[in-house]
């Protein structure tokens, strides 16, 4: 209780991100959510929501794709200038649509 919401945000992230790197996305996608559940309307959650749509994106499977879309979609929502999520949208679009992203 006497944690501020960054440092929240920040344990969850970083434990997420240390489990996708281990190839276990689908518990970094459930710890990126702890942190979106303890503070949902946090203004950093841009960054949550980002690493979500990368751990879905990695699955590598047309389910992946489509919730990492909607994921990027939300951080995009949040920060429409972040460039990283634009950019990762475009190309998830692409690869749905049946193109190949460049």
């Amino acid at each position: 209780e006497t944690a501020q919401p960054m440092e929240i945000v920040r344990h969850y992230n970083n434990k997420g991100v240390m489990t996708a790197k281990t190839g276990d996305l689908k518990t970094a996608i459930i710890e990126y959510q702890r942190a979106l559940r303890f503070y949902p309307k946090f203004k950093e959650n841009y960054r949550i929501y980002f690493n979500i749509a990368l751990a879905y994106y990695n699955q590598k499977n047309r389910d992946g794709l489509e919730n990492a879309k909607v994921n990027l979609e939300k951080a995009i929502e949040m920060k429409p200038d972040f460039e990283k999520a634009n950019k990762t949208l475009e190309t998830i679009k692409a690869t749905l649509a049946g193109k190949k992203a460049s």
